[in-house]
């Protein structure tokens, strides 16, 4: 990364997701101790990714808990137990 350009949102949500080379890591680490609008950025898009994990959590796929019932009427236990 360049210090004259703009940083996109795709690269800081691939910064926050740790998908980008360790020198453009390096790089970002070091931009958020000097660039205020960035660091604030970052502080965003991590809060809104951690904001849909919060409301993903606990939904299950269509048919899941039907599924996992009919299991439990069978008496399946696992496959480990």
């Amino acid at each position: 990364m360049s210090q004259g350009l703009e940083v996109s949102d795709e690269f800081i949500n691939a910064f926050i997701d740790n998908q980008v080379t360790p020198e453009d890591k390096a790089w970002a680490y070091a931009h958020l101790a000097s660039d205020e609008a960035f660091n604030r950025r970052v502080c965003e898009l991590r809060k809104i990714r951690d904001l849909i994990g919060l409301a993903y959590r606990d939904l299950s796929m269509p048919g899941q808990r039907r599924a996992a019932a009919f299991a439990k009427a069978a008496g399946y236990r696992g496959r480990h137990k």
